[in-house]
């Protein structure tokens, strides 16, 4: 199991057409390396794929964009979900964040 260390964050007040980005720090406590990937709530929040397995008992850094040209004005609730693989059994679970596109 995947040490995610942020469950939920706000990205704040961002201006309309800026890009907002955050980082996820995501542990592997086990003795074998795992490959993450992600699915996102809408077409306005990317994660970016790390480039390699996180080898075990490392941290690596997960990278979440939000676009504010893909939404609406306003206060809004997204959601990331990172996903991995142990063996042949899924795992994921869900990152939430809020933020106020003005």
């Amino acid at each position: 199991m995947l040490n995610i260390k942020t469950k939920e964050f706000n990205f704040g007040t961002i201006n309309y057409g800026q890009i907002g980005a955050h980082l996820i720090e995501i542990e592997n406590p086990t003795p074998s390396s795992i490959v993450v990937d992600s699915t996102t709530s809408c077409g306005c929040t990317t994660g970016h794929m790390l480039k390699n397995p996180i080898e075990p008992y490392k941290t690596e850094t997960f990278k979440v964009n939000f676009n504010t040209k893909k939404t609406g004005l306003g206060s809004q609730s997204k959601s990331i979900t990172i996903k991995w693989n142990v063996g042949s059994k899924v795992y994921s679970e869900t990152v939430k964040f809020t933020v106020n596109v003005v």
